[in-house]
């Protein structure tokens, strides 16, 4: 080979090392800011999954909040509802000592009367 031909291939392959070496570190810089982007992804990311984590708590609690306002309300519904029904028993069971009495009290005066049509039946007679 002359010495001409490998001057020329000794440039050329310089030429191809530089160009390979620029295309590594290139590559080297590219998947370092790849890295970066990943890693500001992952940290928006998880900026956003933790204010949706603290939003729905903050709504879990004020549901439970709204919760066992309710349950107390029903509560308290409930005892005066119960208080009402024992009210209306005992109306009922006094309205049925009324209508027993009152029963009795018609047939005696009933039995009165019929004494007393018997009476004048037998003046008249």
């Amino acid at each position: 080979m002359n010495p001409r031909t490998a001057l020329i291939l000794a440039g050329l392959a310089l030429v191809v090392g530089v160009v390979g070496l620029v295309i590594g570190i290139s590559a080297k810089n590219g998947n370092q800011s790849d890295q970066d982007i990943a890693d500001a992804t992952k940290t928006q990311l998880e900026q956003q999954l933790g204010t949706t984590a603290t939003q729905v708590q903050g709504q879990v609690k004020a549901q439970g909040a709204k919760a066992a306002e309710t349950a107390t309300s029903i509560d308290r519904q409930l005892r005066t509802l119960r208080t009402s029904v024992d009210a209306i028993q005992t109306s009922i069971n006094t309205l049925n000592t009324t209508t027993a009495t009152q029963t009795s009290d018609i047939k005696n005066l009933q039995n009165q009367v019929d004494k007393l049509d018997t009476r004048v039946s037998n003046l008249e007679g």
